[in-house]
């Protein structure tokens, strides 16, 4: 029995990974975000409207005295500034090492889908309006060709239309489009990204260790400590 559940368990969690993770943008008169996670949508952009909430007297000198505390902690921290600061650099050198193998597995896991992309470009007079047809063409038509060398993108000739409008003001745009991944991918180029950051921090802190033992300094307490006679 207790397999059998187990299994279920195992079977929904391979289903839920399998799920693709994919963010519909529609861009026209007014620009909407939603993130989809398999049935479940949420709204990104344009969130919902808050309050603007005022800081009462209390909660400014609270904020203050934090400031305070922060600066006396900074002034203190100086001094051993320009040693920490270059131990930080190499260590995020050292981490961004790490970082091509996940992000090449995510790009190869990304879908790009335009379901629709219509632009009528406009401007204030016909030279002007040509003009921004031929670098609105060379811009988009670009981005393509970019994209598609590095993501999985699907788009129809006959969805994408760019034309030039001499009785239009202003450039105006219908553009329906989706950017998906498997949640799958995501989860496993994070274990891989933890995986090589925690190799880097191993190896850091070994030769940390090294150069310890190493200094001379340490060196002679130990030797003293050796040659101390027992009580």
């Amino acid at each position: 029995m207790g397999w059998i559940i187990s299994g279920g368990v195992l079977l929904f969690l391979v289903f839920l990974l399998s799920l693709r993770l994919s963010f519909r943008i529609f861009a026209a008169a007014e620009t909407k975000v939603y993130l989809l996670y398999g049935p479940v949508r949420f709204r990104l952009y344009p969130g919902k409207n808050k309050k603007d909430k005022q800081t009462t007297e209390k909660q400014q000198e609270k904020e203050k005295a934090k400031r305070a505390k922060k600066e006396k902690k900074q002034e203190k921290e100086e001094k051993g500034a320009p040693k920490k600061i270059f131990e930080n650099i190499s260590l995020i050198l050292d981490l961004l090492k790490t970082l091509p193998k996940p992000l090449n597995w995510i790009f190869r896991g990304v879908h790009i889908h335009v379901q629709h992309a219509y632009i009528s470009v406009s401007a204030s007079d016909a030279a002007q309006t040509a003009i921004l047809y031929g670098r609105t063409c060379a811009g988009v038509y670009g981005l393509l060709a970019l994209l598609q060398n590095r993501f999985t993108i699907r788009v129809r000739p006959a969805d994408l239309y760019i034309a030039p409008n001499y009785l239009q003001e202003k450039t105006r745009w219908d553009i329906a489009a989706s950017i998906s991944i498997r949640a799958g991918t995501l989860l496993g180029a994070a274990l891989l990204l933890g995986f090589r950051c925690l190799k880097v921090l191993i190896r850091r802190s070994d030769t940390q260790k090294e150069d310890q033992n190493n200094n001379p300094i340490n060196e002679r307490k130990q030797h003293r400590k050796t040659q101390r006679p027992a009580a």
